[in-house]
């Protein structure tokens, strides 16, 4: 008889309805202990010992039991073992996409974690996929949108770039606020038919109105296209800048690529001197890049020589700062490479023609003395959070240096020692070498007053820099140009008597115009790193989800994104909800009726 003493020896025994018999949890057998009794337990010994029951024992103690795989769940929400839980998951999310890993890699580690750390946490590529697309992405937009509640002007930012046979078009947006600072943040991400400026404006009003922003944009920034802006004078009508400037029924600034205008006067300077500083650069490039046998005879001169060998580089047209150090690569190895090429039997008749003319290397430390002034200005305003009036200053510190070169004659102590050293053989005259240089600046600064030219209205705000004391004529000249440029969208009162003691909305106004549309440029080679060949098989709104994550917490570590996230407990309820799953975001979900939630 199986009486109360024997099932609280035996626990894993229950009594069954037909007397005499009992039931194992174990093996879940049924069978008769009617021999035996109390004294006599020669029964469930023998049961003990039977291969089903062992086996069962055994895997009983490899496996966990499936409740070990939920994460418990009360009324009010997760436990504190529940949010922990899913902070990591949210934080390991995060951490795939901030060192560009795969999706897939979670895999793995989500094994390790399991087995070292913790064995409720899974966050495999589908579930960290899609807490990316359906939890974070989104709370972060709604993030950026709050932030922009609060702000009073807005610049929108866009450019367009070939991914395959797919026309990305990123939209940012760049505003001032006076607790973070000047913010640039990714606002959509998408890819269009094309990119006519119908397509275009179409698509940024449609954004706009989408998240209640056409009444605080102020300027519009994109590079010097006509499709974007209709050429230099800017008098076309079937631009993005003018249909923008009618569906918002206002007079919003239109603010080209400094840094490309610079690139651009440039090359058109370049393009006028006696030979093609590009085309040897990249000719010399293409002679050696991917032939080892050429490289190393051409070490072999520079130890001749004496020469220290430096990797030859080219230049791309579309890098505005590629072609200084291949310049500068050329002169320093200069005596190695004109000998290496005077021996060369079948030597290309560019390169020919370039090392047998005693004038073209100077042209070189000409052009290399050049394009360290414009380099160096087009690093400063490529700065991430350059404003248009500090860019305003910089074209005019750089026109000013170019004019004081051409009024002065100025020339390199080397370039003077290699013109005097021609002048005594009566092979060139310093005379007309400056008559050629002068064809050079006058060329770069007509570029610059040409496409510049969309600056000037910006210089009412140069004493935002606050380098001197602003005056009051000058807060009332940047007061009266904001009302009259932008009347439907200044949602503030102007109390002159306030003003004259804070100026802080005209601050605003002013920062919230950037100088460059570099920050975009930012987001394609991000985009490039992120889809490679390697990882094609991205698609869209996830490329759009990753990138608007790394632009809106690149200040934050995963360290700092895990505590971040164990302060936001409805954030940690939408990674664990199985709502993120379906296309809906899981960030607006309220609440679970669900006891607990599988982390699978």
């Amino acid at each position: 008889m199986f009486t109360v003493s024997l099932q609280s020896e035996f626990t894993f025994l229950k009594k069954c309805e037909e007397i005499g018999k009992v039931f194992c949890t174990v093996c879940k057998a049924v069978f008769s202990i009617e021999h035996g009794g109390r004294s006599d337990i020669s029964d469930i010994k023998q049961h003990m010992e039977k291969k089903k029951h062992t086996s069962a024992l055994s895997s009983a103690s490899k496996s966990d039991k499936v409740t070990s795989y939920f994460i418990k769940q009360g009324s009010a929400g997760l436990t504190s073992e529940g949010l922990k839980i899913a902070a990591e998951e949210g934080m390991f999310a995060f951490h795939t996409i901030v060192h560009n890993h795969s999706f897939r890699s979670m895999d793995c580690t989500t094994t390790l974690i399991k087995k070292l750390h913790e064995r409720k946490f899974s966050c495999a590529r589908t579930k960290c996929e899609s807490i990316i697309l359906n939890v974070l992405a989104p709370f972060a937009i709604n993030q950026i949108i709050d932030e922009l509640k609060a702000v009073n002007f807005a610049t929108i930012m866009i450019d367009t770039s070939n991914h395959k046979n797919l026309k990305i078009v990123p939209i940012l947006i760049r505003y001032f606020d006076p607790k973070t600072g000047v913010q640039i943040k990714v606002l959509e991400f998408t890819n269009l038919k094309g990119e006519t400026s119908d397509i275009l404006s179409s698509y940024i009003m449609e954004i706009l109105t989408r998240h209640k922003l056409s009444h605080k944009i102020i300027a519009f920034t994109g590079d010097n296209c006509n499709t974007n802006f209709g050429g230099a004078a800017r008098r076309r009508t079937k631009n993005v800048f003018t249909i923008l400037n009618n569906n918002l029924k206002t007079n919003i600034s239109g603010i080209g690529s400094a840094a490309h205008i610079l690139h651009n006067a440039m090359q058109t300077s370049t393009d006028i001197l006696p030979i093609d500083i590009d085309c040897i650069v990249n000719k010399i490039f293409q002679y050696f890049y991917i032939y080892t046998v050429r490289v190393e005879a051409l070490k072999e001169f520079c130890d001749f020589t004496n020469t220290q060998y430096k990797n030859v580089l080219g230049s791309v047209k579309t890098r505005w700062l590629s072609l200084q150090p291949a310049v500068s690569k050329i002169i320093e190895m200069y005596p190695a490479l004109k000998l290496y090429f005077d021996t060369q039997d079948k030597c290309p008749t560019i390169l020919k023609s370039f090392f047998s003319d005693p004038v073209a290397i100077i042209w070189f430390h000409f052009i290399q003395s050049q394009l360290k002034v414009v380099c160096d200005t087009i690093k400063r305003i490529e700065g991430e959070n350059i404003s248009a009036c500090e860019v305003v200053e910089e074209l005019e510190i750089l026109c000013g240096k170019i004019k004081n070169r051409k009024t002065q004659n100025f020339l390199t102590s080397s370039v003077n020692s290699m013109l005097l050293e021609l002048e005594t053989k009566n092979k060139y005259t310093k005379k007309q070498f400056i008559e050629q240089t002068n064809q050079f600046y006058d060329t770069f600064l007509l570029y610059i007053e040409k496409w510049g030219n969309s600056f000037e209205e910006l210089k009412l705000f140069r004493w935002t820099q606050l380098i001197n004391c602003p005056t009051w004529n000058d807060i009332q000249k940047s007061l009266t140009f904001i009302l009259q440029n932008n009347k439907k969208q200044t949602g503030w009162n102007v109390d002159e008597d306030i003003l004259f003691d804070k100026y802080n909305h005209i601050v605003e106004y002013s920062l919230a115009m950037p100088g460059t549309n570099a920050a975009i440029e930012r987001v394609f080679s991000i985009t490039n790193m992120l889809w490679s060949d390697e990882k094609n098989r991205f698609l869209v709104p996830t490329i759009k989800s990753i990138i608007i994550l790394k632009n809106h917490f690149k200040k934050y570590s995963c360290n700092d994104f895990y505590d971040f996230l164990l302060t936001q407990p409805k954030l940690l309820n939408a990674i664990s909800s199985s709502q993120k799953y379906s296309n809906d975001t899981a960030i607006d979900n309220k609440g679970h009726d669900e006891q607990s939630i599988s982390t699978q």
